[in-house]
């Protein structure tokens, strides 16, 4: 805060370094980051985090050279924050892998083995699966859980990433919709995946390919699927998403049954438009046994005690004017009105970094 307060006209973007494969914690840091210029200059600017990666010591010598020691802690950290920068393109400019692991000339000093490309360690296959991910974005529908997918067009091809970030196998189907059904069905018939997953038995690497837009995805397996389009189509609208912040960026509950109201200003340019609205908000210090509520206007919404960062759609679109958020702590470890215990006064509860996310989706629009 001190430098936004000095110089904060002058600055482009800012530039940290995280060195946690924790995505909710990431989020928060960026979200906290980019909250703050807003709320204290008014502006919007970027984020770019230029070195990122395990801690230091996450991995040892042995653990790098092992493949499900590597895809486990490494490969699949890393995809996860990938996953949750590029949802993220209109605050993260650039996310850059470090992976001297801050100590160059040990042994993982490099991201390559060798010159062989067909002898590499498991986040070398994670990145070269993500070549195909470039272009225009496209909206990818996918329903909440552990499937994560995202879609972009790129000189006449489609590509849809699919991460099946869970334990068990999946049954996925990509295909396109908001196109014409005779471009949708010529396109479809091209499809085909490339994947990398972990055969934890045989302790190795898989690198698969097939056809179609139907497959069963492997555990903790990540998925490229390829639509060819004519060069000429283009997607005629793009979706947009606003995002509205509070006017406090922490916010503390210090007894039970205190509310803590966040104020939130809608333009009514915001929601021209508008076809869903959500509320994204950071929870410090929570614990499953925990119960909050969440109140705009007449709704009211339970939110999920013991996760960190949570998205909560909302019945309905707020009104140009000021929203008023209101957090609302019923039970924790003591009854109502009655202050926290010693150890979870020691566990402080936060709400952090509250926003308002907007969807405009135009008609005519093209996903994937």
């Amino acid at each position: 805060m001190p430098l936004i307060k000095t110089a904060g006209e002058l600055l482009d973007f800012f530039d940290f370094h995280y060195y946690r494969l924790e995505p909710d914690i990431a989020a928060e840091e960026v979200a906290a980051v980019a909250n703050a210029m807003y709320l204290e200059r008014g502006r919007r600017i970027p984020v770019a985090i230029t070195e990122f990666g395990p801690a230091p010591g996450a991995l040892t010598r042995d653990g790098w050279a092992d493949p499900t020691t590597h895809y486990m802690i490494r490969t699949l950290g890393i995809q996860r924050l990938l996953m949750l920068y590029l949802e993220r393109p209109a605050t993260v400019m650039t996310a850059q892998l470090h992976d001297l692991h801050a100590m160059a000339g040990s042994y993982c000093a490099k991201f390559l083995k060798g010159p062989d490309p067909e002898d590499q360690p498991p986040t070398y296959y994670m990145y070269r699966l993500w070549r195909h991910f470039r272009g225009t974005r496209l909206k990818s529908q996918c329903p909440e859980g552990p499937v994560k997918a995202m879609a972009a067009l790129n000189h006449g091809t489609a590509v849809c990433m699919v991460f099946n970030d869970q334990k068990f196998s999946r049954e996925i189907e990509v295909s396109l919709t908001g196109v014409p059904d005779q471009l949708r069905s010529r396109t479809q018939a091209t499809a085909r995946w490339e994947c990398i997953y972990l055969d934890k038995e045989a302790n190795e690497l898989m690198r698969t390919s097939g056809v179609g837009n139907h497959f069963r995805a492997q555990p903790y397996s990540t998925y490229a699927v390829l639509f060819d389009m004519p060069e000429a189509w283009q997607p005629t609208r793009t979706a947009q998403r606003v995002e509205l912040f509070g006017d406090t960026v922490m916010n503390e509950f210090e007894q039970v049954g205190q509310a803590l109201p966040i104020n939130i200003r809608i333009p009514p340019e915001a929601i021209a438009n508008a076809v869903s609205a959500r509320v994204r908000v950071g929870l410090l210090g929570s614990k499953p046994s925990d119960r909050i509520v969440m109140t705009i206007g007449s709704h009211s919404y339970q939110l999920a005690a013991g996760t960190y960062f949570q998205e909560i759609p909302l019945a309905s679109l707020p009104r140009p004017g000021t929203t008023t958020v209101v957090f609302r702590l019923l039970y924790r470890d003591g009854k109502l009105g009655e202050r926290p215990s010693e150890e979870a006064a020691q566990n402080r509860l936060r709400v952090s970094s509250t926003a308002i996310i907007i969807e405009k989706q135009p008609p005519h629009y093209a996903d994937l």
